[in-house]
């Protein structure tokens, strides 16, 4: 499932690329990659997210992913975890702004 290609930056250093690719029929690819200092770094990411989508496949579904909160659900929570801390009027701003 996963590949690691060995690239040069323009400072002459070696960087490692792990991608992790999976087509499914009917669905968009699943794509992720990312760049290692070291190739042992890179070969434990892969393993690391092979066994995470093992365990939880609903990783690979574009839709499970995204997490859809309006802007009023934001600020609601951020005046409840942090509501002692802020004056009236900045608390007033922000509740006006969820009207």
């Amino acid at each position: 499932m996963g590949t690691i290609a060995e690239r040069t930056t323009s400072d002459g250093k070696t960087r490692y690329r792990a991608q992790i690719r999976i087509t499914r029929k009917g669905l968009p690819p699943f794509i992720k990659t990312r760049t290692f200092a070291k190739e042992s770094l890179a070969k434990e990411w892969i393993k690391r997210l092979e066994a995470e989508i093992l365990i939880n496949p609903a990783i690979l579904d574009p839709k499970e992913q995204v997490v859809s909160k309006t802007l009023e659900q934001f600020i609601t929570q951020y005046l409840k975890e942090i509501s002692n801390e802020f004056a009236q009027t900045k608390t007033a701003a922000l509740k006006n702004i969820c009207t």
